[in-house]
């Protein structure tokens, strides 16, 4: 398995544990510059590929 983290800007604040569209909140940040948005960082538990990373050949 492994953790896909994204990062995502609310409108209204949330609570550690919290879930969203099946993210789960890990980190609670601050307000975005300028704007009254709430960062926080959302994690997940994806299937992990076999077989480790592709090349790409140039």
């Amino acid at each position: 398995m492994a953790i896909e983290t994204k990062f995502l800007r609310l409108s209204k604040p949330v609570l550690l544990g919290d879930r969203i569209d099946g993210w789960r909140v890990c980190w609670l940040g601050g307000w975005d510059r300028g704007k009254v948005l709430f960062v926080v960082m959302v994690e997940r538990t994806v299937p992990q590929h076999h077989g480790g990373r592709k090349r790409i050949r140039k």
